[in-house]
């Protein structure tokens, strides 16, 4: 059991910086995703940052209790015309894949390079590494050739008549600039879990607590939990993957705690 009098008063002002920085990049890290939204979005209908930044945090409020955040779809959908509702749905799925690609992308390099380095996780690297390689592929496919996809729903009559919009009108350089804003995006929630741990005193090295952040972000996109529940999951991820140091495992499960409470009740 961890003793938290180390937590006094001078320890907190010597690493408030690590506090402010976490703090700081909260909302940095939801208007990037609400920019990501609004540009999708505007090229159904004019949308105003103000109305996608609503959209986004109604839609964290109602992703809390459904299981892989769908949630947020729905959320999403209550500052739009409700005759854009099915664009709404739509322009979240492009931002979610577009999310999960550049999560894949780091976290199959940086899972190459755990694994390699370290024999903690009980399972066969080669395989683990191939089967997310494949989903990688699948999702740059799906996310490029979106609207061939889109063809596919409209043959199916009972959709028909709520997909009756031409996803063709997004155009190939909006697809890119999300891509970039989910690179960046990924890059500030990295920041804040570093500057948390730092904060609480974990001090390896960086690009060694990089490369576990990476791999513990790749495990838990694949878990379709609720976040409530994911809370525990992502605590447990975390401590399975930090376990090649010394941290403390309580001091692992207060960093992703804070992280969870800051970025998403927050």
């Amino acid at each position: 059991m961890i003793d938290f009098r180390f937590l006094t008063f001078d320890y907190f002002l010597d690493n408030l910086i690590w506090l402010l920085i976490l703090l700081f990049l909260m909302p940095i890290n939801w208007f990037l995703e609400s920019s990501k939204w609004h540009l999708v979005m505007n090229e159904f209908a004019p949308i105003t940052i103000k109305q996608s930044v609503l959209s986004i945090l109604s839609g964290v409020t109602f992703g809390l209790i459904t299981p892989a955040r769908v949630g947020e779809y729905f959320g999403r959908m209550l500052h739009v015309d409700k005759s854009k509702n099915t664009q709404s749905i739509y322009s979240s799925f492009l931002c979610s894949i577009s999310q999960n690609t550049i999560i894949l992308s780091v976290g199959i390099l940086f899972g190459i390079q755990y694994l390699n380095s370290n024999a903690i996780l009980e399972i066969r690297s080669d395989w683990m590494i191939a089967l997310n390689i494949l989903v990688l592929i699948v999702s740059l496919l799906v996310f490029f050739n979106h609207h061939k996809l889109f063809s596919v729903i409209r043959k199916v009559k009972l959709l028909r008549k709520y997909f009756n919009f031409n996803p063709s009108i997004i155009r190939h350089n909006i697809l890119i600039k999300i891509l970039g804003l989910s690179l960046v995006r990924y890059a500030v929630y990295t920041i804040q879990y570093v500057a948390i741990l730092f904060f609480l005193g974990i001090n390896e090295p960086f690009c060694s607590v990089i490369i576990c952040i990476g791999l513990i972000y790749l495990i838990q996109s694949t878990l379709p939990v609720p976040p409530i529940i994911g809370l525990i999951t992502r605590s447990e991820i975390a401590l399975l993957v930090f376990s090649v140091f010394t941290f403390n495992s309580w001091l692992i499960v207060l960093a992703t705690s804070v992280l969870w409470i800051i970025n998403l009740i927050l």
